[in-house]
């Protein structure tokens, strides 16, 4: 199923794009497992003073982590990056917004 993906950096710069995403049960593991994996690769850090890490959590801080330049030369991680998030959200839309720290569906 297609699923819309949009990350905002502020500054005018935002990258939209829409991925095919598994629906089966095993598809939203995988997807928090490569979440968690991406997370602890990247060494990203809890962005929340509680240091409590949410699903929604990881997918910030590795938004953020790459950045905006790191994700738009880097089609392969921001292709892994929206449709783990989508397969492990299960929503048809998600916006990730690194300036206010919010994702939204």
């Amino acid at each position: 199923m297609r699923r819309d993906v949009s990350i905002n950096f502020g500054r005018g710069r935002t990258i939209e794009l829409q991925v095919q995403v598994d629906q089966s049960p095993q598809s939203a593991s995988r997807a928090r497992e490569w979440l968690d994996a991406t997370y602890e690769k990247m060494g990203c850090e809890p962005i929340r003073p509680s240091g409590k890490v949410l699903l929604i959590d990881k997918i910030l801080a590795i938004a953020i982590a790459a950045g905006y330049e790191g994700l738009s030369s880097d089609r392969n991680l921001l292709e892994s990056l929206a449709s783990q998030s989508a397969a492990a959200l299960d929503r048809a839309r998600i916006a990730i917004d690194t300036d206010s720290l919010t994702v939204g569906f």
